[in-house]
């Protein structure tokens, strides 16, 4: 289930038929900054992507070939019970981590096109200049 969906997931953003998210990009002075900066929508990627996985911790086992939820084990050392979750058997997938390695180096690719196309409007920082007609006077 988290593997298909996961998988699904890689398929729909690497197509880039249609946007993954939107950035806005504004004058600062005269600077161009943009919101969200990208080396935080690469982290809130990220966390979404461990999020997702982290929530399988609500999914406890059951007995085999039933509906019946397994009851914790009790673990020395200690009194509580564990409760065995497919969060345990998802975290050492290596299919899923290939999965997020995939995903998260199409968003690193994305975001690394946005920081590109933001510095590139830096080449005109000098036509962002707020009193224009001051500063051409200025220059010899």
């Amino acid at each position: 289930m988290v593997i298909r969906n996961l998988q699904s997931y890689l398929n729909r953003i690497s197509r880039q038929q249609e946007p993954l998210f939107a950035v806005d990009l504004m004058l600062a002075g005269t600077d161009v900054v943009g919101n969200p900066q990208p080396a935080e929508l690469y982290r809130l990627v990220i966390q979404e992507l461990r999020d997702a996985i982290e929530s399988t911790r609500v999914f406890v086992r059951w007995y085999r070939g039933s509906c019946v939820i397994a009851p914790g084990v009790k673990i020395d050392g200690s009194e509580d019970l564990h409760y065995f979750t497919f969060y345990e058997e998802i975290a050492k997938s290596s299919e899923i981590a290939d999965l997020v390695q995939q995903i998260a180096k199409v968003y690193a690719n994305t975001v690394e096109k946005v920081k590109r196309f933001q510095d590139s409007w830096r080449k005109h920082k000098g036509k962002f200049v707020a009193n224009k007609v001051s500063t051409i006077n200025q220059k010899p």
